[in-house]
C-alpha cells in the first residue's frame, strides 16, 4: 500500500487534533475516584475482553480511523504515558486537565489571541501553583500514609494499601518493589536481599525483552562495574573480546558515563538485538548475546563512590583509576560480579541477590555508618549523600506476590498493585496531598489563567461519576472548605480521614497537560503519515 502525506492547516488541523484529545479524555474521565466506572478493552486474538479503570491502559487501546484525529489521541496518549512512568499515577487527571486547558485556551486563540502569549501566562501561572502544592505538602511520617496512598491508587482495595505498608516497614519508602504472579489468592509479601537505584536503560528499548512490562530481566547475569566514560568501541570492546560472551551469557554494564547515542551502548544494544532474534551466522553458530547497558546513579564523587558500593554488593571489583584498572586491560574473570536476577527498566535498576562476599559488604556498610557518625550535625547534604549509598545496597527488595481467580482478574489485580507501587513511592519522594480533587480546588482559588477550570474539572468530574451534581458538591466544598469523600458521600478533613494523594503525581499531572496545551496551541498544520486508503477525500 502506498504511503502518503495528509497536510491540515490552521483551525482545521486544530478542530481534528482535537477530537482525538477528546476522544480519549471522554473515554477515560468517566474512570475517575472511588466511584468511577469501568471500560472493557478487547484486543484482536484470544484473550477475552479485559473490564478495566486504569486510565493510561485504557487510553494506550484507543485508536481512529482518521489519521489526522489519531495523532491527537497520539498526542494525549503519549501525555498520559508520561506521567504514567514518571508519577504512576494521575493519567485520568492529565487527560483532564490538558482538555479543559485546551478546549478553553483553543477558545482565546480562535478570537484572534497570540498562542505564545497565552502559553507563557499559563506557565507562569503553573509555577505559582507549584509553589502552592509545595506548601500543602506534607512528608510521608509512617507506614500508614503509604497505606492509605497505596489503597486510594489501588482503586480502594484494602489489601494493596496493607501489602505496601508492610513493604515500607521492611525495606524502607525508597526500596524497589516487584509484583509477582502467584497461584494464590490472597496477597503475600516478601523481603529480600537487593539493590536498587534510579537509573535505567533510558531511550535505548532495544534492551527490552519483557515488552509487557517494557523491561530488561536477566536471571543468572554478570555484572560489570566501571568508573569511567564507555563511549567508543575501542573502550568496550578489547574487554568482550576476552570475555568470549556466547548466547548464554547475560551481561550488565553500568558505567560512570555511558551515552546511549554512543558506539559502545550500539554495540551492547546491537547484540541484544541479535540475541533476541536468534540470529547465527552460515555456519550456524549464535550471534549475539543479552546484555543491557546503564548510567551510575548520582553524578561527580559520589557516582565514584556508589559505583565502588555496587561492586561490594554484587562480588565484583569496581574498573577503576583508584583501583589501579582500566577497562581496556581488566581480566573479566577477576572484575565481574554477579547476581541472581536483574530488572531493568527506563529509569531504574533493580539487582536481586547480588554474589557479595558478607563480611566484605557488612564491612562496606559500617564504613559508610562510619563516615555519617563523623559528620557536622548540620551537614545535610552530606549526610543525605551517605543515606543514599546505604539504601542503594542495603535497603533489599520487596516482592508482592499476587494472583487471581481467573486470568483476566489475575492481570487487572496486577495493574491496580503496579500504580499503587509507583504512587506510594511518588509519597515517599515528594510528600502527601488531600486526594479526591479537594488539593486540586485548593489550587484553583490561586489561579488566574484556565488552569483554575482545568483544576475545578477534577472535584467536579469525581462527584460526577458519583452521580452527584457537581456545581451542588463544590458550592458545599465552598461553605465548609472540607473535601467531597465520594465513597462515603461525605464532606470531611480528607486528610484526617485517609484520602491522600501522593504531591508527585498531582505535580506532574499540572505540568505535563500544561505542557501539551502549550505544543498544542503553537500548533500552526499538522502534516500525517498514512496509507493511501485512510485518506480523507
Amino acid at each position: 500500500m502506498r504511503k502518503i502525506k495528509i497536510i491540515k492547516q490552521g483551525r482545521e488541523a486544530r478542530r481534528l487534533l482535537k477530537e482525538g484529545i477528546d476522544l480519549v479524555a471522554d473515554v477515560i474521565k468517566t474512570t475517575l475516584g472511588p466511584k468511577g466506572r469501568n471500560v472493557i478493552v478487547e484486543r484482536l486474538g484470544p484473550l477475552p475482553p479485559r473490564s478495566m479503570n486504569d486510565g493510561y491502559y485504557i487510553a494506550d487501546h484507543i485508536e481512529h480511523k482518521d489519521p489526522v484525529i489519531n495523532a491527537g489521541v497520539a498526542m494525549l496518549k503519549e501525555v498520559c504515558k508520561k506521567t504514567n512512568d514518571v508519577a504512576g499515577d494521575e493519567t485520568t487527571s492529565t487527560a483532564i486537565l490538558a482538555q479543559v486547558l485546551i478546549d478553553r485556551e483553543l477558545r482565546e486563540v480562535e478570537k484572534g489571541k497570540n498562542p505564545i502569549d497565552i502559553k507563557l501566562a499559563l506557565e507562569r501561572d503553573l509555577e505559582k501553583l507549584l509553589q502552592e502544592l509545595s506548601r500543602l505538602s506534607q512528608p510521608v511520617a509512617d507506614s500508614n500514609d503509604i497505606r492509605r496512598v497505596a489503597t486510594i491508587a489501588g482503586n480502594n482495595d484494602e489489601s494493596i494499601g496493607d501489602a505496601l505498608a508492610e513493604i515500607y516497614e521492611k525495606v524502607g519508602k525508597n526500596a524497589s518493589i516487584l509484583v509477582e504472579k502467584s497461584n494464590e489468592s490472597a496477597i503475600r509479601v516478601e523481603a529480600i536481599k537487593g539493590i536498587y537505584f534510579n537509573k535505567g536503560f533510558g531511550d535505548a528499548r532495544v534492551f527490552v525483552n519483557n515488552s509487557a512490562r517494557m523491561t530488561a530481566e536477566h536471571r543468572d547475569i554478570k555484572i560489570l562495574i566501571v568508573d569511567e566514560k564507555v563511549e567508543y568501541a575501542d573502550d568496550i570492546v578489547p574487554f568482550l573480546e576476552k570475555l568470549n560472551p556466547d548466547r548464554g551469557t547475560r551481561l550488565l554494564v553500568i558505567a560512570n558515563e555511558m551515552p546511549i547515542s554512543l558506539d559502545a551502548m550500539n554495540i551492547l544494544g546491537h547484540n541484544n538485538a541479535l540475541a533476541l532474534r536468534g540470529e547465527r551466522d552460515k555456519e550456524g553458530n549464535d550471534l549475539g548475546f543479552f546484555c543491557v547497558g546503564v548510567e551510575a546513579p548520582e553524578f561527580g564523587p559520589t557516582r565514584a563512590e556508589i559505583l565502588e558500593d555496587l561492586a561490594v554488593a554484587t562480588g565484583g571489583i569496581c574498573v577503576s583509576k583508584q583501583n589501579g584498572l582500566t577497562l581496556k586491560d581488566a581480566d573479566p574473570k577477576k572484575v565481574l560480579g554477579r547476581a541472581e536476577k536483574v530488572i531493568v527498566t527506563s529509569n531504574t535498576t533493580t539487582i536481586i541477590g547480588g554474589n557479595a562476599n558478607q563480611a566484605r559488604l557488612e564491612r562496606q556498610i559500617e564504613m559508610i555508618k562510619g563516615e555519617m557518625a563523623q559528620l557536622h550535625v548540620n551537614a545535610k547534604i552530606t549526610r543525605e549523600k551517605y543515606e543514599g549509598r546505604l539504601q542503594v545496597i542495603s535497603a533489599g527488595v520487596g516482592i508482592i506476590h499476587a494472583g487471581g481467580a481467573t486470568e483476566m482478574e489475575n492481570k487487572e489485580r496486577h495493574l491496580r498493585l503496579e500504580d499503587a507501587v509507583l504512587a506510594a513511592r511518588a509519597a515517599g519522594e515528594e510528600g502527601i496531598s488531600a486526594g479526591g480533587g479537594f488539593t486540586y480546588w485548593r489550587l484553583a482559588k490561586l489561579a488566574k489563567t484556565a488552569l483554575r477550570e482545568a483544576c475545578l474539572a477534577i472535584p467536579e468530574q469525581v462527584a460526577e461519576n458519583a452521580g452527584k451534581n457537581s456545581t451542588v458538591i463544590l458550592q458545599e466544598m465552598e461553605n465548609t472548605n472540607l473535601g467531597y469523600n465520594a465513597l462515603t458521600d461525605k464532606f470531611e478533613d480528607l486528610k484526617e480521614t485517609g484520602v491522600l494523594d501522593s504531591t508527585k503525581v498531582i505535580r506532574v499531572a499540572l505540568q505535563n497537560a500544561v505542557s501539551l496545551t502549550g505544543l498544542f496551541l503553537t500548533t500552526s498544520a499538522a502534516v500525517i503519515e498514512a496509507e493511501e486508503s485512510e485518506a480523507q477525500v
